[in-house]
């Protein structure tokens, strides 16, 4: 049993650090691209990426409200699985129109990776705390630590996938790691129950 809560904890870990270089990645290739090739201005691409804050911002009072013991777990997994879809999608964006659909799009698409993102890490502690007891303190800081790292490591990251398959290639492959992670914690979370 421990060593499955150790490696639901790796696997959680490893999604909260998902969850920031999706959040960040865009950062050194969106701007530059969406203003040259979509024709968006800087006040709109700011728009865009802040979505992500905004959502993530009103998730987690919402979530506070219905969050229990028994549906944490439900919400970690589906909150992954709502940002490895939003991410694949936002990769699908390069090949829209640019104006103002792309706008909307890009901004629903961001605002919805940001619910899924704030689901993982408004529950990730909790759940990882209830996973691990004997080591809360230890668990707590690595999971809150996990989206700093997650956030510095993702421009590096967007950018090197960026440069080896364009703008779709870090949003499908982060989104389907995100995924498969997800559904790997789903299925571990079901066996501990």
């Amino acid at each position: 049993m421990e060593s499955h809560a150790h490696c639901l904890f790796l696997l959680g870990f490893t999604l909260s650090i998902l969850q920031g270089v999706n959040y960040s990645q865009i950062a050194p290739y969106f701007p530059s691209m969406a203003e040259n090739d979509k024709f968006i201005s800087t006040t709109k691409i700011g728009l865009i990426t802040g979505s992500f804050d905004f959502s993530d911002f009103l998730t987690a009072f919402i979530l506070a409200s219905f969050m229990s013991d028994q549906n944490q777990k439900n919400f970690f997994c589906v909150g992954g699985l709502i940002a490895a879809c939003s991410s694949v999608l936002f990769g699908v964006m390069d090949w829209s129109i640019g104006g103002t659909p792309y706008v909307l799009v890009c901004f629903f698409v961001r605002f919805v990776m940001g619910i899924g993102a704030s689901m993982v890490w408004s529950t990730a502690s909790l759940l990882m705390v209830t996973l691990l007891p004997n080591s809360s303190d230890r668990v707590t800081s690595l999971t809150e630590s996990s989206i700093g790292l997650g956030i510095a490591f993702g421009p590096p990251i967007g950018s090197s996938l960026f440069a080896i398959g364009g703008f779709a290639a870090p949003s499908f492959i982060l989104g389907a790691l995100q995924f498969f992670i997800a559904v790997l914690c789903n299925d571990l979370l079901a066996q501990s129950d």
